[in-house]
């Protein structure tokens, strides 16, 4: 993923890729059961436990938006993101474990689409949502969407505020260190409750470009590609075997 200094205006400098050239369709998802909650339907044998009925409730979901995904969502770039509104997160009568954020979030992954979640946009009740009065969306709503936005074409490929370089410098750091300083995080998350135990390593280079290291690789790659990676791993680990109900065995994860 090389690297290129694009300029937005006169007060603010972005260390963008060089395929950051947006092209934005809109696809309609009015009256489908793809936005519908998952099923919390008993097996026919009645003995599946509400777990294992969401479990299989999930995979259908996220193969659903798949072969949607395939079918309706333009192949015309090698990056692709997607914003989708999935409704309201809580609904009457409905658990949060049939929510369907994760089943969109974990195909889109799959299909190589960085995404973002959004609840219903709705326009305004009334003028005191916002001090535009010719606006049809209250600042509350405007901010959420554009905090998406955000979210899905400047954090998740890594885009920085400028050069680190120039933080550096500022830092009182000699202009020799400043121009190969690289800097090294490191991320470890562990959940007993699920038994999952996975560490990753983040490289903020000096040139702007930022690079992730998984257990499997013996490479860095791109932090764009990253996340699909980890997304794919994790895909895969709902399919391990937990002995006792509890405890993974030969998993990724």
């Amino acid at each position: 993923m090389g690297e290129r200094q694009c300029s937005a205006g006169t007060e603010a400098t972005f260390c963008l890729p060089q395929w950051s050239i947006l092209k934005i369709s809109l696809t309609k998802l009015r009256c489908t059961p793809l936005l519908e909650p998952l099923k919390n339907e008993a097996s026919e044998s009645q003995k599946d436990s509400f777990r294992s009925i969401m479990k299989k409730q999930h995979g259908k979901k996220c193969q659903a938006w798949r072969e949607f995904i395939r079918t309706k969502i333009p192949r015309e770039t090698t990056n692709r993101f997607a914003i989708v509104e999935i409704g309201q997160s809580r609904r009457k009568g409905v658990r949060p474990e049939q929510n369907i954020y994760g089943a969109v979030r974990e195909a889109c992954t799959l299909e190589k689409i960085g995404s973002q979640m959004l609840q219903t946009v709705k326009p305004k009740i009334n003028s005191k949502e916002s001090d535009d009065e010719n606006s049809s969306y209250s600042k509350k709503t405007k901010r959420r969407v554009l905090q998406a936005v955000l979210d899905v074409t400047l954090r998740q490929i890594g885009v920085l505020y400028g050069s680190p370089v120039d933080v550096y410098t500022k830092a009182g750091l000699s202009s020799e260190i400043s121009q190969s300083l690289d800097i090294i995080s490191l991320c470890r998350i562990q959940n007993k409750s699920k038994d999952v135990h996975y560490a990753i390593a983040v490289r903020l280079c000096a040139t702007g470009s930022v690079d992730v290291m998984l257990p499997s690789n013996q490479t860095w790659i791109p932090y764009y590609q990253a996340g699909f990676a980890i997304g794919r791993i994790f895909s895969e680990a709902r399919g391990d075997y937990l002995k006792n109900g509890k405890y993974r065995t030969n998993s990724k994860i």
